[in-house]
């Protein structure tokens, strides 16, 4: 059951004057357009995390310097919180036991808010970056807003290199608007363009349609946002909502958490079979055919010429789309190498895990069933 929140806080004019001072929106504020989006309730951020890192003491005082209403990180781990800045907006919340879901909903029941934003512990915000997700609110039927998370330009070159993997279209699909700013305007969007690196919700609408799905631990968002869209409200993609995302470096780190993906993926489909696109089963398809072109060709050399076409075309774009990456990730053409091989095993990753999530998932399910049938009484 949702509780209820007293009125949340408001921004004056001036205040928004000094924390939008040299940015973007200093000329909109001077022109008078759409004060009243500057002037909405203001925003709550809220980060959940394990615990202290040097990369969460960033990111949180990059929040500082915009100006949202208060800032909640919800740690497993206890913080002190003079170790993160000593900004009177931040709260610490201590939650061992919670899964991210979790996290996050206890995050938003305590927030104060009309506008609630989610960012990840290992990201940095610029410091127009709320007030240029206030805009897009401006519509009322405005549920869901977020933008992409660029690589960090003060990545090693192996993080670059993932950041480049990620942002190719032969990479990540229509996902490729998370990882870079696409469009010159805010668009319609959907849960494959949206994470919560870089969300904001209207909090009326989560109060009226609740929060998180608490079982979920990955892909968390992505029902939610469709939760949402589902029921009406508009659910936008905003190019110039940037924040800046450290990713894991190239291979191991990256393809772990492509996994992670990949089988928390098979079990949100499982859950929600309507989600279902075939983009999802594209790399799973790939893994399949390789192996059984792999298994034939001991048969026939037939089907090996067949695998070495293919294997062929498919090399032949990925290549292309690594060379095309690599100098926009700020890379010399010299990592091209590595960006397509980063493509190709991510893919082959990803096919795989979420074949090993669906039978995991699968399993776990049969297992509950039998269970729940064991523990029925029989009737007798």
């Amino acid at each position: 059951m949702l509780t209820a929140f007293s009125a949340p806080p408001t921004y004056t004019l001036s205040a928004i004057e000094n924390a939008t001072e040299g940015s973007a929106y200093s000329e909109l504020i001077s022109s008078g357009r759409d004060l009243k989006i500057m002037m909405v309730n203001a925003v709550s951020v809220i980060i959940p995390t394990r615990g202290y890192s040097d990369n969460l003491r960033a990111a949180v005082l990059s929040l500082t310097r915009t100006a949202v209403s208060e800032i909640i990180v919800v740690s497993k781990a206890a913080i002190n919180v003079s170790s993160l800045c000593s900004d009177g907006r931040v709260k610490l919340l201590f939650a061992p036991e919670a899964g991210l879901s979790e996290a996050r909903n206890l995050g938003v029941s305590k927030s104060s808010s009309d506008i609630v934003a989610f960012t990840d512990d290992d990201c940095t915000v610029p410091q127009d970056w709320p007030l240029l997700a206030l805009e897009v609110f401006a519509d009322s039927n405005v549920g869901v807003v977020g933008g992409p998370g660029v690589t960090d330009s003060a990545d090693s070159w192996r993080s670059k290199c993932s950041g480049a993997v990620l942002s190719t279209r032969l990479g990540t699909s229509t996902s490729v608007y998370r990882y870079t700013a696409i469009s010159d305007r805010p668009k319609a969007a959907g849960e494959k363009q949206l994470s919560t690196c870089n969300l904001f919700f209207r909090r009326s609408v989560l109060d009226e349609l609740s929060y998180f799905h608490p079982v979920l631990e990955t892909c968390e968002e992505n029902e939610l946002i469709e939760r949402i869209r589902s029921a009406g409200y508009m659910v936008l993609y905003s190019p110039a909502c940037v924040v800046f995302h450290h990713r894991r470096p190239l291979f191991r780190p990256f393809l772990r958490q492509i996994s992670k993906y990949a089988k928390g993926r098979a079990v949100f489909i499982l859950e929600f079979p309507k989600f279902l696109r075939p983009v999802c089963i594209v790399p799973s398809i790939l893994v399949l055919l390789t192996l059984m072109l792999l298994i034939l060709s001991i048969f026939s050399l037939r089907f090996a010429g067949v695998l070495a076409v293919i294997l062929t075309i498919y090399s032949l774009m990925i290549a292309i789309a690594a060379v095309i990456s690599t100098p926009k990730n700020r890379l010399k053409l010299r990592f091209a190498p590595l960006v397509f091989l980063g493509i190709v095993t991510m893919h082959y990753c990803y096919g795989l895990s979420f074949l090993i999530g669906l039978c995991n998932a699968v399993k776990t399910r049969g297992l509950c069933e039998l269970a729940s049938t064991l523990q029925e009484p029989s009737g007798e």
